[in-house]
């Protein structure tokens, strides 16, 4: 895994899905001062992780709170990104 500090802003609140293509997190990399040799899987914030998505098209902001993919937004749970990040669930559910 390949993982890059920095720093952005809190975004804790998702409600729509949003994914950041490749160029944009390029970019971002870019504006940062990194080198973009290989893409890589997670890239770490102060409050959230931008996580690559499985099919490598773009990537999934991810909080402790959320995650910006239709599966957190719309479910309402944990999803994947999340657990690749290492955030556990913040959420609760009545059985």
């Amino acid at each position: 895994m390949y993982v890059i500090d920095a720093t952005t802003p809190t975004g804790n609140e998702f409600v729509e899905p949003m994914k950041q293509s490749n160029e944009s997190v390029i970019t971002l990399l870019q504006f940062l001062g990194k080198e973009v040799d290989e893409m890589p899987d997670i890239i770490k914030f102060n409050k959230g992780d931008l996580v690559r998505s499985d099919e490598g098209d773009g990537y999934y902001f991810t909080t402790q709170n959320g995650c910006s993919c239709p599966d957190s937004v719309y479910r309402h749970r944990t999803c994947k990104h999340m657990n690749r990040a290492g955030f556990r669930s913040v959420h609760t559910w009545k059985l």
